[in-house]
């Protein structure tokens, strides 16, 4: 059976997308994209939400471009739990669980074949020595970052963007874009503020205050020392991806 609601990245990973959901559960994609910014942290809970923007489809009502999640099967099966359970969501959710299976299987066989061929074995062999040594890269490009969040764990009190920019090494414009693209912060008016999801699971707090030359009222958001723990294991991910494409 050949299904296009699950696909296989160039990195091994199967995700499924919001559009996906909505169109097997008979939604609207809006109402699906907005129950997964709702629940992003909990979904962040079984690995990075990944988005993607793709032109709107000819046909399709409105204009622009539509952006959509991708998600694992872990996101999927919690992304469900807060979708009332009608008879079309249900059904869509079976058939998503079964093609996910089948899906990793196929993979299984294609990982595990034994080669037939000494050209095929030292091909594999290759491979693997390739993967051992991007292993090894990986594994050296995040030390400094995770060295650094089991120094900073017990740390107290909130620091600001600039701060944790200067305790990650990050170069300030690609930790906005950073930001930005994995939906942690978004630029409001003349600074950035964190997600709402971020918020409530506390990686933020929101600092009032008053500008001293203007007495123009203000809102700053600051990283906790949870938010600060947290932000440096994806920016040491990020930068790991980044550096090694091809790494799951």
């Amino acid at each position: 059976m050949s299904e296009s609601i699950v696909t296989c990245l160039s990195n091994g990973q199967l995700v499924t997308t919001s559009i996906d959901i909505a169109n097997g559960s008979e939604l609207d994609h809006s109402s699906v994209i907005k129950l997964v910014r709702t629940y992003l942290a909990d979904l962040e809970e079984f690995g990075l939400v990944g988005f993607e923007i793709r032109p709107r489809l000819p046909g399709s009502h409105g204009g622009g471009n539509t952006e959509y999640a991708l998600l694992n099967e872990h996101h999927a099966t919690l992304l469900f739990s807060y979708m009332r359970n009608t008879e079309v969501v249900r059904k869509f959710k079976v058939r998503l669980v079964r093609v996910f299976f089948e899906m990793r299987n196929q993979l299984s066989e294609k990982v595990f074949s034994a080669p037939k061929t000494m050209t095929e074995a030292l091909r594999l062999a290759l491979a693997q020595a390739e993967i051992i040594e991007e292993q090894a890269a990986q594994i050296e490009a995040t030390k400094p970052h995770v060295e650094f969040v089991e120094k900073y764990v017990d740390a107290t009190g909130s620091k600001g963007f600039r701060q944790v920019c200067k305790l990650l090494g990050a170069n300030e414009s690609d930790f906005r874009r950073f930001l930005n693209a994995r939906h942690i912060m978004y630029k409001l008016g003349d600074g950035w503020t964190p997600y709402q999801p971020h918020i409530d699971c506390g990686r933020f707090e929101i600092k009032a205050g008053t500008s001293s030359t203007s007495n123009h009222a203000f809102n700053q958001a600051r990283f906790t020392p949870k938010g600060i723990h947290w932000i440096a294991g994806e920016w040491a991910k990020f930068q790991v991806k980044d550096a090694c494409p091809t790494a799951v």
